[in-house]
C-alpha cells in the first residue's frame, strides 16, 4: 500500500471522483475542536491550508463543520459600569458608617442579599477586584454583574456594597 502524505491519501489518488467529498467528512469527523487553547478559525485553518496544498477545492458552506455547533452562552451576561467620581466619596463614608465603619458587614449583607460575589487579585495592576452577580437561584439582577477595582480588600468590597445598596437601589 502506497501513503503520499496521508494515510488516506491513497484512497482519494485512486478514487477522485467519490473520493473528494468522502475524505472531506472524514477530516471533520476524526478532528475535534480544541476550546481551551484555540478558537474555532485557528482550529480549521490548518485543516484547509492541508486539503488547498493537495488541490482540494474547499467549501465551507457545503460542509457542516463542528463551527455550526459551537456552545452558545444562553445567558446573555452584561456588566453595569458604574464609575465612582470625587463627589461618591462623602457617601462612600457614609454608607461605611452605617455598617458600623465594618466592611465584613457590608460583604455579608451582599451575601445575603442572595449575590454571588467573585474575589481576584490581578498581579499586573496590583488591585483587588470584587465582582457581585445575580443568581438564577434569587432571581434577582439574574444576568448582571457590576465590579469594583481597589490596591485595597476591604475598600473594594466596600466600593462594590456601594454601588450595588446606594448607586443601584439594591436592585
Amino acid at each position: 500500500m502506497i501513503y503520499y502524505e496521508s494515510p488516506n491519501l491513497h484512497y482519494i489518488r485512486h478514487n477522485p471522483s467519490t473520493a473528494i467529498d468522502d475524505y472531506l467528512l472524514f477530516l471533520l469527523k476524526r478532528t475535534r475542536r480544541r476550546t481551551d487553547t484555540e478558537s474555532g478559525w485557528e482550529f480549521w485553518r490548518p485543516i484547509i491550508g492541508q486539503m488547498k496544498r493537495w488541490g482540494f477545492d474547499f467549501d465551507p458552506a457545503k460542509y457542516k463543520t463542528m463551527l455550526d455547533y459551537e456552545r452558545k452562552n444562553d445567558m446573555k451576561w452584561e456588566f453595569a459600569t458604574i464609575r465612582l467620581v470625587e463627589t461618591d466619596k462623602v457617601p462612600l463614608q457614609e454608607f461605611l458608617h452605617t455598617h458600623d465603619n465594618d466592611p465584613e458587614n457590608v460583604l455579608q449583607e451582599l451575601l445575603s442579599a442572595g449575590l454571588k460575589i467573585s474575589i481576584s487579585y490581578i498581579d499586573d495592576q496590583t488591585a483587588f477586584v470584587v465582582t457581585i452577580s445575580g443568581t438564577e437561584r434569587t432571581k434577582r439582577n439574574q444576568g448582571w454583574s457590576l465590579s469594583s477595582w481597589s490596591d485595597d480588600f476591604w475598600e473594594a468590597v466596600t466600593m462594590a456594597g456601594y454601588k450595588h445598596f446606594v448607586l443601584c437601589d439594591g436592585k
